[in-house]
Order: structure tokens, then C-alpha cells, then sequence
């Protein structure tokens, strides 16, 4: 078999974690708190705080930049940067909160993939620098996902109990890794963990998650779920089983 488990990256590959609603719901927060004597100067307007706007402006950029590009949006001063630290940090607790809370959307091809590998005798692990990474993994119901159809008419061999989770399922988790950990170094860890030789590994991250895994020697498929990256898949249904386990199941 060419490959003998598969490590996935959480956001983006996973799941669609609510970022936006988190930079959102931070600033308005901080808006009617902290932040509420400046105000009258600012004339900030949550209404303005679209989609549209949002999009424009993380596109590829980091999370820093992303505080500080909002705040110009809104005409926020920040002149020796500790505003747009502050917005970081709330925006991260915020998100943990909203994930605690279920608020997170499953992406079902990859759920599907994952069910296969399982069922062909893979290992499965995650690895993610998200520090709420345990809150998604556990809190997607694997057993509900089969029984409602998300296998679209397959059956599995592997026998999966009520309510079972897919961070039951992990035979590792490296999930709420620092994240200067890196992406490769945090899959390079998976494998140790699940005792499998890195090149026998297939990583689903972001095409840059993808690419760093591929140049530490693993195999990777590159998600975009935009479908911006040519060289990245939109869906893991669009992946031939076959071609990734070896036609005879020995390569």
C-alpha cells in the first residue's frame, strides 16, 4: 500500500471555522467596552463591517495584518500597534468561544475521505496549530454523518458506534500545536506519534501547508476550497481513491 495514514490540517481542510464572524463580533465588543471612549471620534458603525470588505482584505495575509488593515477600515488610531494586538487576542477567544459552541461547518467530502482511508486500514491523525483543534475534532458526529446519508449509498466495513466522534476515531492528534511549530514539523510529529515513516504519510492541508509537507519528504493534497490554486483541489471527492492506495494495494 503506498500510503499507510493520513494527517489532516483542521481549518480550511476539515472544517470552515467562523474567522469572520469572530473579527466581527471582537470589534464590536471591544467597540462597546475598552475601546468605547473613542467612539464619538470615530463614528464607528458595525453595519459597515461587511462580507465584501472582509474578503478584500484577508486574502493571504496573517492574522496581524488582517487587526491592522481593520482597524484603518474603521479609523481606529493605533499608533505604537497595541490595539491591533489587543483585536488579535479577542478575535482568537472570541473564535474559541463560537467553536465551543458548535459554530463551525463540516466539510462533508473530507469527512467522506477520512471514512474511506479508515476503512482501508489507514491510521488517521490530526495535526493543528488550532488551539480549540479538540473542540472541532470532537465535535463532529461521525455516526450522525453516516446514518443521515453523507456516504452517499457506500458501505463500510469498520463498525462505528453511536455518537462517535472523528477525535474518537484519531489514532493520533497533535491538534493545539504551537503555531511556530510550522506545518511540516507538526506532521513530522504525527508520524512519529503513529510510528510511520513520513514518506508513507499523505498530508491534506493548505496548498503552503501541502508544499512544506511535500518538501519534508511526505505525500500531500493541496485544498483551496475557493478553488483560487491551480495546483490545489476544491474537494477531496475530485481525489481517485485508487490512484492514492496503489491499483494492487502494494505500492
Amino acid at each position: 500500500m503506498r500510503y499507510q495514514a493520513v494527517i489532516l490540517d483542521i481549518d480550511g481542510v476539515l472544517a470552515a471555522l467562523p474567522h469572520e464572524q469572530a473579527w466581527r463580533e471582537a470589534l464590536a465588543r471591544l467597540m462597546m467596552g475598552e475601546w468605547l471612549p473613542i467612539q464619538p471620534e470615530i463614528h464607528y458603525n458595525p453595519q459597515a463591517f461587511t462580507r465584501e470588505r472582509y474578503l478584500a482584505l484577508v486574502d493571504g495575509q496573517s492574522p496581524e495584518r488582517v487587526a491592522q488593515a481593520l482597524l484603518d477600515v474603521f479609523h481606529i488610531p493605533d499608533p505604537d500597534g497595541s490595539r491591533a494586538t489587543l483585536y488579535r487576542v479577542q478575535k482568537d477567544a472570541m473564535l474559541e468561544e463560537l467553536v465551543q459552541r458548535g459554530e463551525f461547518t463540516v466539510y462533508p467530502d473530507t469527512l467522506r475521505f477520512l471514512l474511506r482511508m479508515k476503512d482501508q486500514g489507514l491510521k488517521l491523525a490530526a495535526a493543528s496549530s488550532l488551539p480549540h483543534a479538540g473542540a472541532v475534532l470532537g465535535g463532529v458526529d461521525v455516526s450522525a454523518f453516516v446514518e443521515g446519508g453523507g456516504l452517499m449509498g457506500e458501505a463500510l466495513g469498520i463498525a462505528l458506534p453511536a455518537g462517535v466522534s472523528l477525535l474518537d476515531m484519531l489514532d493520533a492528534d497533535v491538534g493545539g500545536s504551537p503555531a511556530s511549530a510550522g506545518a511540516a514539523d507538526m506532521a513530522a510529529a504525527a508520524a512519529r506519534l503513529l510510528g510511520i515513516p513520513p514518506e508513507r504519510c499523505l498530508v491534506l492541508a493548505s496548498p503552503a501547508g501541502a508544499a512544506a509537507a511535500r518538501a519534508a519528504g511526505m505525500g500531500a493534497v493541496a485544498l483551496d476550497r475557493g478553488g483560487g490554486s491551480p495546483q490545489a483541489l476544491a474537494s477531496l471527492d475530485d481525489l481517485p481513491i485508487d490512484t492514492l492506495l496503489g491499483d494492487a494495494r502494494t505500492a
